[in-house]
């Protein structure tokens, strides 16, 4: 079935159970598998690297949050990186994010869907998109030495290195 005709909404018995995505899989594309065992395939989700891309043919990213409401893809269509809720449509993560940087950024999403940041294969974080506002942040103590580590649990701060030092930036300071 295709992601935009599922109805995700359940009975009255089954409100205190909302859906949400258990994990994705991939078969010739990619498929969601929700909580209550349906399955939702996402045809426009990319699930090979483009053959005129650095890294041809390798296996495209597919990342859901860490609270089963998001999901994020490169899109077939066009390469670029996009966020979806399993009722929404795409929004687009920042547009210097496409297809053609695959394995040269490493794309993670916080828990609660909030935010995206790249790794890159150089130093420093590559992009800091707020996907609540649309806005690619700037980098942390404007330096792109950081190397990223990790979220906190309710998306709020980031666990960053700088040589051999660990720091804690809040997300909030950083808009």
């Amino acid at each position: 079935m295709l992601l935009t005709g599922t109805t995700l909404i359940g009975s009255p018995a089954a409100a205190a159970a909302p859906v949400t995505i258990a994990y994705a899989q991939r078969t010739q594309a990619w498929q969601l598998v929700l909580t209550n065992g349906d399955v939702v395939e996402v045809p426009e989700a990319l699930a090979k690297v483009p053959k005129d891309a650095v890294n041809a043919g390798v296996r495209a990213p597919f990342l859901v949050s860490g609270d089963g409401k998001h999901f994020l893809y490169f899109r077939k269509s066009d390469g670029l990186f996009v966020e979806r809720t399993l009722n929404g449509k795409e929004r687009v993560v920042p547009r210097r994010l496409t297809a053609y940087t695959i394995y040269e950024e490493w794309p993670m999403v916080s828990d609660d869907g909030s935010y995206v940041v790249t790794s890159t294969s150089a130093p420093g974080v590559g992009i800091f998109a707020d996907l609540r506002t649309g806005k690619v942040l700037p980098p942390p103590g404007h330096t792109d030495a950081w190397s990223f580590l990790g979220f906190s649990s309710d998306g709020k701060r980031l666990l960053l290195a700088e040589d051999e030092r660990l720091t804690v930036f809040s997300v909030a300071g950083m808009r």
